[in-house]
């Protein structure tokens, strides 16, 4: 009898770690119904499991579940209260979910727990950004900058919040930093595009938008803006190509199509503005 519970329990753990080696895997591939499958079967083995209760929480966040996600997480707390990293994970999930004032609580906790984490105050920065706090979120990512200097993601997200206050010379500059840092971050690039234009500074938005568009052809954004530039100059052939290639990427958007029209239009090219505004009214 002992032999034969020894040989059952061997199964046991032999199959629980397929499981996760499974559920990582797939989760890793996007496959993140198998994975919090395979993360099921093997909590059913080990119940009190944490990284494996936080893993099937990060499937379920992905998949827009944040509620499911939450509960995982709130498990995983319970079982690892020092667990910066799951607090932090919470605090997405509710941040995702409207939730800004809970996730700014789990952030504050995760930050007690580990202040060096970089990431922890820049998630907290985006969280207090999207509040409208911009004066903390600029504190944040002040802190976040010291912690990683070279990290253009972050240096990219305080010049956000710069725009946001107005304040868009300082918000040039971090957004340099940032494409000096990751030459291909795009989001960076077409930020630093956006202040100019704002600035009405359009040669350089246009020059910053001709990099989104190397970088990631298929930037819908991207192109719109670079047509709202041309225009803007008055070079509206140019912007009637760049409306032409996003309505390529985004066929049934009839606000793009009526600009399309407008802007072919004031090319004097009349014909294809009216073939454009029927087909508006058609959709």
């Amino acid at each position: 009898m002992e032999r034969m519970m020894r040989r059952i329990f061997g199964k046991n753990r032999k199959t629980a770690a397929e499981c996760f080696s499974r559920a990582f895997k797939r989760f890793e591939d996007g496959d993140c119904d198998g994975a919090i499958a395979d993360y099921t079967e093997y909590l059913g083995f080990n119940p009190n499991d944490v990284h494996a209760l936080s893993n099937r929480g990060d499937a379920w966040d992905r998949k827009g579940e944040y509620d499911k996600a939450i509960a995982d997480y709130d498990e995983a707390i319970r079982l690892a209260p020092q667990d910066a990293g799951i607090w932090c994970n919470r605090a997405v999930a509710r941040y995702k979910k409207g939730e800004h004032d809970k996730a700014v609580a789990d952030l504050d906790e995760a930050i007690r727990l580990n202040p060096q984490d970089a990431d922890i105050w820049c998630n907290r920065g985006v969280v207090r950004c999207r509040k409208g706090e911009h004066d903390k979120a600029v504190t944040d990512y002040d802190e976040a900058i010291r912690l990683d200097p070279h990290n253009a993601g972050i240096w990219c997200n305080r010049g956000v919040t710069w725009s946001k206050k107005g304040e868009h010379d300082k918000a040039l500059d971090d957004f340099t930093e940032a494409v000096c840092l990751d030459p291909g971050h795009v989001l960076a690039w077409y930020n630093r595009a956006f202040v100019w234009e704002l600035k009405g500074e359009f040669d350089k938005a246009i020059a910053d938008y001709d990099e989104v568009i190397r970088l990631d052809p298929d930037n819908a954004d991207g192109w719109l803006s670079r047509g709202r530039c041309w225009k803007e100059k008055g070079e509206y052939g140019k912007a009637v190509h760049d409306f032409n290639e996003i309505v390529r990427l985004i066929p049934n958007d009839v606000k793009l199509i009526v600009e399309r029209g407008i802007t072919l239009g004031m090319n004097g090219e009349y014909e294809k503005a009216l073939a454009d505004f029927d087909e508006a009214v058609r959709m």
